[in-house]
């Protein structure tokens, strides 16, 4: 199909994967904008010779340069090639690349667009970064990725002064753009700073440039004390230029009128522009006057305005999908662990029309609490809508032996008779009523703790298609908790998934069961000491007296692994054995959820035959000695050969508490182990993976020539 395409479409659908988009390409940030980058563009040109032929202008039409081997490879195919050089309208440098950049611009006539950067440290090769600057004249100038602290080195001397002396030989330069301040400041403080007082000349040479026409200017994040008391150096200079007809200063901090006249030079008031203020905004928004008859999509037919209209809020009410977020501390009749509260509140409020719209999506995930008005309501809404047992999904019960539930709470829960998913406290005579209830429908039941003392767990016979069981103890007091009665062979014959938080001695009473778990997560008590009392990490509450003897290293019993463990295919504990990876001989995934932990072989070097994702939840940052423990890592991944985990395709680092990749600049990539560290694994078809998903994509260290 491709083949019949003329060039003229076949470019147009080729270049949107390769057209870099102007605000990555002019990101001024301190973080490089293409330091995250999942794919090379370049892959679409080796589709076949045709497509690289056609897709080529696009490619060069912004070039990227963030290492040394890229500036060479660039080279050496102008060299080959000169006429790509005429494609280069924007060119991007992410530090100094050694005498080849200098090899680009006689051949490159084109360059309209210059990024650079003054993050320029004495082992940098500047020659070929202040030729370029001299053989090119671009029309805008963007610095980007500031130096996270105050260099002095002859590298950086001459860059800027190359710099500084080529702003006034540039005749065609109308816009320049000074770099964003770091999120760390200047030497490791806060951003006191920005990088417009770090160099008065840059603006001594921008104010004698006749063609200049607009300037932006970023102010640091948090200015030092006194900062706006006085007209900048930087302002004064540029306001003395005529030419000038546009300052755009760029803050996330509202700017007064009384800051204005004390450090804005009165000569630049007229000229000034304020943008991206997250408490005030330069354009005022239009005034609309309510309309108490406006019906939207008024011209329709009511049944397609109801179903488009409800499929809407649907959306609008469903609280983001974040991996920790809290729990929401309000009463109401709706499950606001599932919707949000304010969005839902304010459309119920909105109109009769959209309250009738509303209410019925609210309660497919419904909450029965202790509070008697909201029950109220909740039994009213039920029957004014004449809601069926199987719309309601879900339901959230806030009972506990300190909160009492309404005489009505458990008629309510029995005319709920198919729900999905049901969360609860380890309240007997609850569980019961919706064991009866919506025994047969419930797939997912989570039990929490709230103080209860004792939980006969005879009545979870009752859910018999029952798929996944949580065990939550935010207290920190499963473990004294009383779990009475026993559960018959047959009981729970569709648990696939266990997910239990300081509960042995329930899962104590549930190996007796016949079901096949496939899935299970065990969390065991982590003990600090400090001052007599031992701080449960994780949890709010402090106890003096706790025991975790009844716990084994890993934080999953024995005998539930031999019971359970060839059925097992997803397991989360607090730390890996060999006891473990031996017992479930046809495990899947691994996740390691302990914070504290440390890469160590003899947990690992027994092998698995099926295991195919390792999940970390370690924090591998320095440890307590203040120094990275690179040699332990480096044996830990090595441990993981193909002949010991044959099915093994990644490892995932799951916490966010940590960046394993480097900010992707040359200099740290060189300072950083984890590159290597994902070779290693790479040579045994073994991913690394961080948090948000990325893996390492190599660049190449060393260009050779063809």
């Amino acid at each position: 199909m491709a083949s019949k395409l003329a060039d003229e479409l076949l470019k147009e659908i080729l270049s949107p994967p390769l057209l870099v988009p102007d605000e990555l390409f002019a990101d001024t940030g301190a973080v490089s904008a293409f330091s995250k980058a999942m794919y090379s563009a370049a892959d679409v040109l080796a589709v076949c010779k045709r497509w690289m032929r056609v897709a080529t202008p696009a490619l060069y039409q912004t070039v990227i340069i963030r290492s040394t081997a890229q500036a060479e490879a660039l080279a050496f195919a102008l060299k080959c090639n000169p006429d790509f050089g005429r494609y280069i309208k924007k060119l991007r440098i992410e530090g100094a690349f050694g005498p080849h950049l200098g090899k680009i611009a006689p051949v490159s006539p084109n360059i309209t667009d210059f990024c650079l950067s003054l993050a320029i440290y004495s082992d940098a090769r500047v020659t070929g970064l202040i030729k370029l600057m001299i053989d090119i004249n671009p029309e805008r100038v963007i610095l980007t990725t500031a130096p996270t602290k105050v260099l002095r080195n002859d590298n950086h001397t001459k860059v800027l002064k190359a710099l500084c002396v080529q702003i006034s030989e540039w005749t065609n330069l109308h816009t320049f753009h000074y770099s964003s301040p770091s999120d760390h400041g200047i030497d490791g403080h806060v951003n006191m700073i920005a990088e417009c007082d770090l160099y008065p000349v840059i603006a001594e040479a921008l104010a004698g440039t006749p063609s200049l026409r607009t300037v932006h200017l970023y102010p640091p994040t948090y200015p030092r004390e006194n900062y706006w008391s006085r007209p900048l150096q930087a302002f004064v200079e540029l306001s003395r230029s005529p030419a000038i007809t546009g300052f755009f200063l760029l803050t996330p901090n509202s700017m007064g009128y009384d800051v204005l006249q004390r450090c804005i030079p009165s000569s630049m008031h007229t000229r000034l522009r304020i943008v991206k203020q997250k408490l005030e905004d330069s354009i005022v928004p239009q005034n609309f006057r309510p309309s108490p008859s406006y019906i939207p999509l008024s011209n329709t037919a009511p049944a397609t305005r109801s179903a488009i209209l409800s499929r809407i809020i649907s959306h609008a009410v469903l609280r983001p999908a974040v991996k920790s977020r809290s729990r929401e501390n309000v009463e109401t009749w709706f499950d606001p662990d599932y919707f949000t509260w304010k969005t839902a509140k304010s459309l119920l409020s909105t109109s009769r029309s959209f309250f009738d719209l509303t209410a019925p999506i609210l309660l497919e995930h419904v909450t029965v609490s202790n509070n008697a008005a909201q029950l109220s309501v909740l039994r009213r809404y039920l029957e004014q809508f004449h809601v069926a047992p199987s719309a309601v999904l879900s339901v959230q019960i806030n009972a506990s032996p300190t909160i009492k539930l309404p005489a009505d709470a458990v008629p309510t829960i029995m005319r709920l008779t198919s729900l999905q998913s049901a969360t609860m406290s380890a309240c007997t005579p609850i569980i019961a009523a919706l064991g009866l209830a919506s025994g047969p429908a419930l797939t997912r039941l989570t039990i929490e703790s709230r103080r209860c003392k004792e939980m006969n767990i005879t009545a979870l016979s009752q859910f018999q298609h029952l798929t996944t069981l949580c065990f939550e103890d935010r207290l920190g007091i499963g473990t004294k908790m009383n779990f009475t009665g026993d559960l018959p062979p047959y009981a729970l014959p569709c648990l696939r998934v266990l997910n239990i938080h300081h509960g042995r001695k329930l899962l104590q009473k549930l190996m007796v069961c016949g079901c096949v778990v496939t899935s299970s997560s065990f969390r065991r008590l982590r003990k600090r000491s400090c001052a007599g009392c031992r701080f449960w990490k994780n949890y709010t509450s402090i106890y003096e007296h706790a025991s975790v003897d009844e716990i084994n290293a890993d934080g999953l019993p024995v005998g539930f692994c031999a019971r359970h463990g060839r059925n097992l295919r997803h397991v989360g504990v607090a730390a890996s054995c060999r006891e473990l990876l031996t017992a479930c001989p046809g495990l899947k995934t691994l996740e390691i959820l302990e914070e504290d932990g440390a890469p160590s072989r003899g947990s690992w070097e027994c092998g698995h035959a099926t295991l195919t994702e390792l999940k970390l939840n370690w924090i591998p940052g320095p440890s307590r000695s203040r120094c990275t423990d690179k040699g332990d890592w480096d044996l830990f991944f090595k441990t993981f050969t193909r002949a010991l985990y044959p099915s093994l395709r990644e490892i995932r680092f799951v916490n966010n508490a940590y960046e394993i990749w480097p900010v992707v600049i040359e200099r740290e990539i060189k300072k950083s182990p984890w590159p290597a560290f994902a070779a290693t694994l790479a040579a045994q078809g073994i991913t690394l993976i961080d948090h948000s998903g990325r893996t390492w994509r190599q660049r190449n260290e060393r260009f050779t020539c063809p």
